[in-house]
């Protein structure tokens, strides 16, 4: 079973490669370490609601793009 906090950092990381970004460039964008966004694109740590508020608008998606789809198969307990 997938964690969300997983799947949140891999959409963020897929996203942030998509824009031709750096972590170290994202992460100056949201006002954070660039070692905080690793942990969140490795799923080592879970967002806040305000963080994927956040990270959403800089990289202009909404936020549920950056959740997966299908809910069901997901470990929400992590």
């Amino acid at each position: 079973m997938t964690a969300l906090k997983d799947v949140f950092g891999s959409r963020v990381r897929d996203r942030r490669i998509e824009l031709g970004w750096t972590q170290a460039e994202l992460a100056k964008k949201l006002g954070m370490h660039q070692p905080d966004l690793c942990d969140l694109e490795k799923g080592r740590h879970a967002p806040t609601l305000e963080t994927v508020e956040r990270i959403s608008a800089i990289l202009d998606v909404p936020p549920s793009s950056l959740l997966d789809e299908n809910l069901s198969e997901l470990d929400l307990t992590q």
